[in-house]
């Protein structure tokens, strides 16, 4: 949803798609950005038609039409507010450096927040002061297009897991954020378990120990000294990849 004309809102047909594709469809996205849209009126009508069809929101939220305390305030237990560390505009970061009130507040009521990394979406700067806050993303996603797949400053799920982890968090909640969190997000709670008895979807990294320099589109940096290697991958208990030197 990126449209500032309500005349083009088509919240009928919109249901009738969400009641037609449910086991596909589990929420709606809709920008908050400048040049997308020009006041917060179309963010309070993704909203209704959200509430209306009983999903979630997600909010796109690099260069924002209002603060991101106001943006987040808006939001609702669940829905989820993405590329939480950009730096054009409004950002989550308050004159002193710390997490604006309004962004904690949100989060205690339930909103998530999302990396969401891409190419111009995800700032060092406000990542790395953030999480030195402790302000940790509770998704970690990457944001992938055909712009940004295999480049930098994204290149895959693994290489921005391993960056989050370097500027900060802990590997347990990295992993909690790729995998639990979304998972229950998506009603698919099963598809992050080892239950015995549960589909066998794995994924199985290294952690190899080298220094690595990590980067955004703005022209910061900073070395790492963690990366995840990816050694084998199941999906549906057949084995589809795996690395050669692993056994």
């Amino acid at each position: 949803m990126e449209e500032s004309n309500s005349a083009y809102y088509r919240v009928d047909e919109i249901k009738e798609l969400f009641e037609k594709f449910s086991r596909k469809l589990v929420g709606l996205k809709t920008r908050a950005s400048k040049g997308f849209i020009d006041s917060e009126k179309p963010l309070f009508a993704a909203i209704e038609m959200a509430e209306n069809i009983g999903c979630p929101l997600v909010v796109h939220a690099n260069d924002p039409v209002i603060s991101m305390e106001e943006l987040a305030g808006m939001l609702r237990p669940g829905d989820i507010l993405c590329h939480v560390y950009h730096g054009i505009g409004d950002t989550i970061l308050n004159e002193h450096g710390k997490v604006k009130d309004g962004i904690l507040k949100a989060r205690e009521r339930g909103v998530l927040f999302d990396v969401a990394h891409g190419r111009g979406n995800f700032n060092l700067h406000v990542a790395g002061t953030a999480i030195a806050d402790g302000f940790i993303p509770d998704i970690i996603s990457t944001d992938m297009t055909v712009f940004v797949r295999n480049q930098a400053p994204v290149y895959s799920l693994p290489y921005v897991m391993s960056k989050i982890r370097c500027l900060g968090v802990p590997w347990t909640e990295v992993f909690r954020a790729v995998t639990l969190t979304p998972a229950h997000w998506l009603g698919e709670s099963q598809k992050a378990s080892l239950v015995v008895g549960t589909e066998a979807n794995l994924a199985i990294f290294k952690i190899k120990k080298r220094i690595i320099r990590y980067e955004d589109a703005f022209g910061n940096s900073f070395d790492g000294n963690e990366i995840l290697l990816p050694q084998m991958t199941v999906v549906g208990g057949e084995i589809l990849f795996r690395q050669t030197e692993f056994q």
